[in-house]
Formats: structure tokens, C-alpha cells, sequence
């Protein structure tokens, strides 16, 4: 159930809104629904400039952006906290939407960490393969992912597996 609270903040940031629900206290943009994180993660975590969330948010009066960003700038280690902690329940029911249980996917982000930090080295010798890549070595290669797919079903059975394409990752 929502609720919206009555003026709990200080005119120091107009614009602003509290609104109660059962889980939490979140802070919205006046007259809208739309969440101050959103407009945070635009600017923190996307390094957007102030011109870009005008843009973006067109729809919304400038003053409202300046409010928020006004509110971040003051209580950055709040709102960063309060970011991580929506990241990491936002990752949770990602991972349950995906995988069957969390240590499938604790296990699958740990190979990939491991990838990512051998890719140079795995360049040398696979790059253009897709690999079946376990705690830090290839147990299989193919050009075609679809073999390899076969190949390592066949092999290792059905089961959480890493297997990705050795590129050069982009700049992008």
C-alpha cells in the first residue's frame, strides 16, 4: 500500500516528496511517481551532465533536477547506500528470474570474474572461440557455439557452465 506523507521535508528541497510504502520510505520527484534514485542513477552512475537529464527528463521542470541533485550533493553517502542496496536486491530477483537458486549465480559471477581477469592471456591462444571456461582454464574451445554447446553437454552433462566468446572487449 502506498501512502504519501505530508510536507517531511525541509524547504530546502522543494520539489521533493516522501511517499510511505509497506517495505519503505522513498523519496519522489513532486507530483510524480518517479523515484529521486532515477534521476541519481542517471547523473552518479551513468556520468550524465546536468544538460543531459534536462534532456532526458524534458517532461520535467529544471527546478525539480536541481532539487534532486541539490539533495544528492548533500547527503551523497545516503543515497549511495541506498543505490547499492536497491543494486543488490534488484540483482537478487534478477538472479532468481534466471537461475534456479543464488549459488548458481554466485557461481556463474565468480567464473566470470575469473574470465574477465585471464582474457588477456586466453587472447592469445582462443581468440574468436567460444570457450567452456572453469575456475580459471578452458576445458573446451569451438569456433561454433553451438557445437561447443553440444560437445560439452554430451562431455560434462547439463549443468551451470561459463562459456563465452574470446574478443577484445570495446572502449565503448
Amino acid at each position: 500500500m502506498v501512502e504519501k506523507t505530508k510536507e517531511v521535508l525541509p524547504s530546502l528541497y522543494p520539489h521533493l516528496e516522501e511517499i510511505a510504502t509497506t517495505e519503505q520510505t522513498i523519496l519522489v520527484i513532486e507530483g510524480t511517481k518517479i523515484p529521486l534514485t532515477y534521476l541519481i542513477e542517471d547523473y552518479y552512475r551513468l556520468n550524465q551532465s546536468v544538460d543531459a537529464l534536462i534532456r532526458k527528463w524534458r517532461h520535467l521542470d529544471p527546478a525539480f533536477i536541481f532539487s534532486a541533485l541539490a539533495y544528492y550533493h548533500d547527503h551523497i553517502s545516503d543515497v549511495q547506500k541506498l543505490l547499492k542496496g536497491q543494486e543488490e536486491v534488484a540483482n537478487q530477483e534478477i538472479a532468481k528470474n534466471l537461475y534456479p537458486d543464488i549459488a548458481t549465480c554466485e557461481y556463474l559471477e565468480h567464473q566470470g570474474k575469473l574470465f574477465d581477469q585471464m582474457l588477456p592471456k586466453l587472447l592469445l591462444k582462443y581468440e574468436n572461440h567460444y570457450v567452456y571456461f572453469e575456475e580459471g582454464k578452458v576445458l573446451e574451445y569451438n569456433e561454433d557455439e553451438e557445437k561447443l554447446l553440444d560437445l560439452v553437454e554430451k562431455k560434462y552433462g547439463l549443468k551451470p557452465m561459463l562459456i563465452e566468446k574470446v574478443k577484445k572487449q570495446s572502449n565503448v
